[in-house]
């Protein structure tokens, strides 16, 4: 089976052991150094949701939309980040997002942004969405950062109703 899988990766064009190493397990806690050279370096892999690696759901409910399973990003027993309370409406090709975050101690090193686009990524492959809608609900909004993180992902403020906290939609 290895050699198969050999040939098929080397058919594309991919290292072997580069292949190998990024399907075998990471256990213990790496430096987070490490964690985050690890995760930049293939963001996608290290999502994970209660059962382990990340399934995008495929279900439908009410043949309209995908109520997916919260995703957090542990490089081993690191925390990276987590992306929580959100769905992906079929007929709009839409994603809303309750909350995207990167674990504590690790802000301001552009993890968040990384975690964004991998996210991306998935959702367009999974489900083609066009625009992911963060209806951001942290306690701490504006303390946190979220309208300035919006902004630099190029995302636009939406007010969807007078009197609360504005979308931002992503395109």
């Amino acid at each position: 089976m290895l050699k198969k899988l050999e040939a098929i990766v080397g058919a594309t064009g991919c290292a072997v052991e580069e292949f190998k190493a990024s399907i075998g397990p990471l256990r213990g806690k790496p430096s987070v150094d490490e964690a985050v050279a690890l995760f930049r370096a293939n963001p996608l892999r290290w999502f994970r949701d209660a059962r382990g690696p990340y399934l995008w759901c495929q279900q439908l409910t009410n043949g309209r939309v995908y109520h997916t399973d919260d995703i957090g990003i542990y490089v081993g027993d690191r925390p990276i980040g987590y992306v929580e309370r959100f769905s992906v409406t079929k007929d709009t090709r839409t994603a809303r997002i309750g909350h995207i975050a990167v674990a504590k101690g690790l802000e301001g090193k552009g993890l968040g942004y990384v975690i964004a686009h991998a996210l991306r990524l998935g959702l367009v492959a999974n489900y083609q969405v066009t625009t992911i809608i963060f209806a951001e609900d942290h306690t701490d909004y504006e303390a946190a950062g979220y309208p300035a993180f919006f902004t630099r992902l190029g995302a636009t403020m939406v007010v969807e109703q007078a009197g609360y906290r504005p979308v931002w939609h992503w395109k």
